[in-house]
């Protein structure tokens, strides 16, 4: 079954994903697209599934029919550079506002901070590659895991800065989340 997770939505206390049914990105992006929440029945290429959690980086359906069960996927390879991409200081990958981290080769990945928020502190982060946008973060949280080119992330510190006062003056620093790999 070819299932995207292409966006979630959270108001502080509940998580809502959008899925897209598909083969390609294309299809992802042009084709068929549902809004579900954790306990909703959904129905894929005539079978039957509950959505039984939600998170940051995943969706977990479990078939009403076990037959339905499928095998688990296999990683797909991420490229020979992918062990100097993304650099990491200190086991800490900083994303600062507007700044795209880019992966040379391999899939391509761009990593871009595109907001940070205060009460509560919460980042929306997005992430493409060749092929278009492969995952958009809205609303995370310290504590939450994501994942970014086939890797886990769980993110450690939201840091709004100082984006109040004007970009050019040298009152403004540009907010940042710190993200740390997942072992």
């Amino acid at each position: 079954m070819a299932l995207a997770y292409t966006e979630a939505k959270a108001d502080g206390t509940a998580r809502k994903a959008v899925l897209a049914e598909g083969e390609t990105p294309a299809d992802h992006r042009d084709g068929q697209h549902w809004t579900v929440a954790s306990g909703d029945d959904v129905t894929v290429k005539g079978h039957a599934y509950v959505v039984r959690q939600i998170c940051t980086y995943r969706v977990v359906l479990t078939p009403k029919n076990p037959d339905d069960s499928s095998p688990a996927p296999t990683p797909t390879k991420q490229g020979s550079d992918m062990n100097t991409w993304p650099v990491i200081a200190e086991g800490r990958w900083r994303l600062r506002w507007h700044v795209p981290h880019t992966q040379s080769g391999g899939e391509g990945y761009s990593v871009v901070l595109s907001d940070v928020y205060d009460n509560p502190k919460r980042a929306d982060i997005g992430v493409v590659a060749y092929q278009g946008q492969v995952a958009s973060y809205s609303d995370a949280h310290v504590g939450d895991t994501l994942e970014i080119a086939g890797r886990l992330w769980k993110v450690e510190d939201v840091n709004i800065g100082n984006m109040e006062a004007p970009v050019k003056s040298k009152d403004f620093k540009a907010g940042y989340v710190d993200l740390r790999a997942v072992d």
